[in-house]
């Protein structure tokens, strides 16, 4: 693609590179943008590994950043020693203490919805089994009945 537009890919390339690792100070931004979504890539990986599914994790840092600002903005006066670890385990802690009350509502109402469905299953078995075990013989002995009484009614008519 580069090379339709009529650039060097190699001086591309470079300058992408350069742009990411070139100094330290381009260094400390490759790791400020890349580690929060490297955390929220490990965060679903957890999940899909414990066959969780876990859509949404862009707006899970989103909301962790929004409770962090919440926090920091709480307590301004605090030094940065203080306020920095606070920030983050305030993030973390109340969007997760948040986040387990919704999911443990949602696990609540999935529950009772799988609890409903077994219970509606458990009853259409037993409703087959009943039905297989009295009125199949029933039924039989209702159809061997009808044909010879037809049969009998033939040889007298």
């Amino acid at each position: 693609m580069l090379l339709m537009l009529g650039v060097n890919p190699i001086r591309g390339y470079g300058a992408l590179l350069d742009g990411a690792f070139g100094d330290l100070d381009a260094l400390a931004d490759t790791a400020i943008k890349s580690i929060p979504l490297l955390l929220v890539g490990v965060g679903i990986c957890i999940a899909f590994r414990a066959s969780v599914i876990n859509i949404g994790g862009e707006g899970q840092m989103i909301a962790g950043a929004i409770v962090s600002t919440l926090v920091a903005l709480a307590v301004p006066d605090l030094p940065r020693v203080l306020l920095v670890p606070l920030v983050l385990l305030g993030g973390g802690v109340l969007l997760g203490v948040f986040l387990a009350l919704v999911c443990r509502g949602l696990v609540a109402a999935t529950a009772r919805s799988r609890a409903a469905a077994a219970d509606r299953r458990l009853r259409e078995a037993v409703s087959e089994v009943a039905s297989e075990l009295v009125v199949a013989p029933v039924q039989a002995e209702l159809t061997a009945y009808t044909s010879l009484r037809t049969g009998l009614d033939r040889a007298l008519a």
